[in-house]
Parts: C-alpha cells; structure tokens; sequence
C-alpha cells in the first residue's frame, strides 16, 4: 500500500503512513487522545530505526518537505473559522546553506497563502533552534516579536521521511516529494 515493505524500517513506514492517511493531518484525531497514542506508538517504533545519526548535519534535511501529520492545534487551524483553516497543503523548505525555514499553508480555498519565515541553528545530534522572522498573511507581513522562537528534535531522517517533535510537545511527520511518490 504505502512504501515497500521489504525491510522492517519500510514496514514500520508502511504501517505508520496507513494509520496517519484518514487522519487528515491529524485533524480527524485531535480530540482522540487514544487514536494519538496508537500513532504516536508506531512513530516511536520508527524512531528507533532511524537511520541518520545526527540529523541535524544531514544533507536529507535540506528539502521541501509536506507536512502529513501533526498534533499540533495552532499548525491545524482546528481553533480557527472554517475560511481560515488550513488545507491539507502544509509545506515547510528548509534552505541548510542559507539556514532558513520557510512554512506555508493555503487558506480560504487556495485563494490566500500564509508564511512563516525563519532562521535557525543546529545542536547536534538532533535539535534545530527556531527563530521566528516574519509572519506574512496573503500581501500583510509582519516582523515576528523576538520572543518567537522555539526549537524541534528531529528524531528520524531520511530522504523520504522526516519526524519531528517539539518544544510544546508536539509531534510532526513529514514527506520529501520522493516520499510522496511512495504513497499508492
């Protein structure tokens, strides 16, 4: 169904892809604690496959990556009137050279776009510090207070997956277009 599953790193993704692809996001579990745990259960499984030792210094990590699941509230717009929720098109490209984040997400039917740019540094093995820069709102933006900052653990790299957990608990799992391609 989802990747291969010749290697039990790629069953582990092939069950993880299964459980999180009726979630829409995470939006259809965000108030089913235990429907989190049973996911959260198998990303812990992958996490200790992880093939890249220090994630942090990776090439993998320099990509565009799409943003499948989340626990995260703010990020699924699940507060927010319907218009001004995100689809399910979340991307996030991380420039390793520039040291740059860049998030976006379409609102209001893909008629607006929503960014958040910015920087960060490395902790090897696993920890990116965040430092909000701007906030843009379709043609509004605003510069991000300095206090807008957080941080991420990249618990599993490789050049199809990508999973995160961050400094308000929250857990993200990512795809590069090659893992996309993976999905049937």
């Amino acid at each position: 169904m989802v990747f291969s599953t010749a290697s039990p790193t790629a069953t582990v993704k092939a069950e993880l892809m299964a459980a999180i692809a009726p979630t829409r996001l995470g939006r259809a579990v965000a108030s089913d604690r235990r429907a989190q745990e049973k996911i959260d259960a198998i990303v812990r499984r992958l996490e200790a496959l992880n093939p890249t030792p220090v994630p942090v210094e990776s090439a993998d990590l320099g990509a565009v990556w799409k943003l499948v699941y989340t626990t995260s509230v703010s990020i699924l717009g699940t507060n927010r009137l319907p218009p001004l929720r995100p689809n399910d098109e979340i991307y996030q490209a991380v420039d390793l050279s520039a040291g740059t984040v860049t998030n976006s997400e379409q609102l209001a039917g893909g008629l607006l776009t929503n960014k958040v740019h910015a920087t960060f540094g490395v902790e090897p093995p696993m920890r990116v510090q965040v430092q909000f820069q701007r906030f843009q709102f379709g043609p509004l933006s605003v510069k991000a207070p300095a206090s807008a900052k957080g941080f991420l653990d990249i618990t599993y790299l490789d050049d199809e997956v990508r999973v995160s957990r961050g400094n308000k608990d929250n857990l993200f799992v990512l795809l590069t277009p090659k893992g996309l391609s993976n999905l049937a």
